[in-house]
């Protein structure tokens, strides 16, 4: 557990819920994770449950992608040392044009117009805001990609320690060499949480959502990953699809702004 708690300390709060709220009004667990029957304009894809990953002990937050997929739209909120949430955006610059004016981003809908086209953030202080907005953002983006899937290996929707076990120790987060150790130590630490130790780094992997991302017919999960070294302060963190299908187990690095 002083592991979990490391990685998610000061340094991991931009990856989980820390001191970023996700959207104005957006707020509360909606269920269920996958319905077959809708009503109106919801379309069955809609209601399939995306949980936000939360900080140490907090009940992660669930919501669906219709939901998601609506907040893209609003702004992007900072929640203040005292409770209050408060504005955030980042500027960004053209990735090749230097005349062109900088454009203040404020929702995830701009910012991945912008992030597509290449553009980020003009000074270290954006980069840093790019680097939060990469990461609240691009949970949105996964999600309009998901689709109910036609068949899946993944009973419960969620990730069972065989699954995780079952992957090659290459498909972990690396930081540094080549070193993944042969096999991964894989503990639950709670509701779609876990930790994995292997070689010398170790992950805490954040299950968010069950859907077919890959337009393949076949159920995925998918996660997000944050990493570190068993004896250093470097991080890596990404979201990742684990897909599992004709006896094989994989996990593979996603990127959200990218076709």
């Amino acid at each position: 557990m002083a592991k979990l708690l490391y990685l998610f300390g000061a340094a991991g709060a931009a990856i989980a819920t820390g001191g970023i709220a996700w959207f104005a009004d957006r707020t509360g667990d909606e269920e269920p994770a996958i319905i077959r029957e809708w009503e109106g304009e919801t379309q069955p894809a809609d209601l399939i449950k995306f949980c936000i990953p939360a900080l140490g002990d907090e009940a992660r937050k669930c919501v669906t992608r219709k939901a998601l997929l609506e907040g893209a739209e609003q702004k992007m909120l900072e929640r203040g040392a005292a409770g209050n949430n408060r504005e955030m955006s980042v500027s960004m610059g053209h990735p090749t044009d230097f005349e062109k004016p900088t454009e203040r981003v404020k929702t995830c809908h701009h910012f991945a117009r912008l992030k597509r086209e290449g553009w980020g953030g003009v000074s270290s202080v954006d980069m840093v805001d790019e680097a939060h907005f990469d990461v609240k953002c691009g949970i949105v983006e996964l999600a309009r990609r998901a689709e109910l899937p036609d068949d899946t290996a993944f009973a419960t929707g969620q990730l069972t320690r065989e699954h995780l076990e079952a992957l090659d120790p290459a498909d972990w987060p690396n930081i540094g060499g080549d070193d993944h150790g042969s096999t991964a130590l894989v503990t639950k630490q709670g509701e779609g949480l876990w930790l994995s130790e292997y070689g010398a780094m170790f992950a805490v992997l954040s299950e968010i959502a069950h859907a077919d991302f890959n337009k393949d017919g076949h159920g995925d999960v998918l996660v997000y990953l944050l990493a570190s070294p068993m004896d250093g302060t470097a991080q890596i963190s990404y979201y990742a699809l684990v897909e599992s299908y004709d006896d094989k187990t994989s996990m593979t690095r996603l990127q959200p702004f990218k076709p």
